[in-house]
C-alpha cells in the first residue's frame, strides 16, 4: 500500500465505521471509462468514478444513479450491476472497511458531462489509466469496459486482494 494513499486517510469521516458505498463506472460508446478527479480529502488528486455512500432506504443501484446525476450531471443510457456487487475493503486492518456495489453505466458518446464535485475528468482507454487510480479499483474499470463492449455477463475475478478480504470477511462472520 503506497504511502501517499495511507495519508489519504487521515480526517476522514468513514474511519472506524463500516460504509455502504455505490459507485457507477460510466463507459461511452468506444469503450472509455470516465474518471473524475478529486478535489478534497479523503484521496484528493486521486481518479475515480461516481460513487458514494448509499443514504437510508435506498438501493444500491438508486445510489449509483443518483451519484451519477449529482457527481457528473448525466443519466445512464444502460446500467448493469457487475458480477460481483459486493468487496469488503481493510484499509489499515483495524481502521477502514466499504463495502462497495458497482455498477457499469453506458452513456452515448459525445455527451456533456457537468461534474460537481471534481477539479477535472477525463475519458480513458482502459490500456493506459492515470497512475493515481483509486487502489482495487483497475479491476473494477476493466470489468465494467468489458460488461459494455459485448453485454456477455463478465466472469472475471476480482483483484487478488478483493479475493482475500470477502474470504476473510466470510470466516469472521461464522466464528
Amino acid at each position: 500500500m503506497s504511502k501517499d494513499y495511507c495519508a489519504e486517510l487521515s480526517g476522514d469521516p468513514s474511519e472506524g465505521k463500516i460504509t455502504n458505498i455505490a459507485v457507477c463506472i460510466v463507459v461511452n460508446g468506444d469503450g472509455k471509462v470516465f474518471l473524475a478527479k478529486r478535489c478534497k480529502p479523503p484521496f484528493e488528486g486521486w481518479w475515480e468514478s461516481a460513487g458514494g455512500k448509499i443514504e437510508l432506504g435506498e438501493t444500491a443501484q438508486q445510489a449509483a444513479l443518483r451519484e451519477l446525476d449529482e457527481e457528473l450531471g448525466v443519466r445512464a443510457k444502460q446500467l448493469k450491476k457487475l458480477k460481483y456487487l459486493g468487496f469488503n475493503e481493510f484499509i489499515l486492518r483495524r481502521k477502514y472497511h466499504r463495502i462497495g456495489f458497482f455498477f457499469a453505466a453506458k452513456i452515448a458518446t459525445g455527451t456533456t458531462i457537468r461534474l460537481g464535485e471534481h477539479e477535472q475528468g477525463e475519458w480513458f482507454d482502459i490500456r493506459k489509466l492515470p497512475s493515481k487510480v483509486l487502489p482495487k479499483f483497475t479491476g473494477f474499470l476493466k470489468m465494467a469496459v468489458k460488461e459494455m463492449k459485448d453485454g456477455k455477463k463478465t466472469t472475471g475475478k476480482l483483484p487478488n486482494k478483493t479475493r482475500k478480504a470477502r474470504t476473510r470477511t466470510k470466516r469472521e462472520t461464522k466464528s
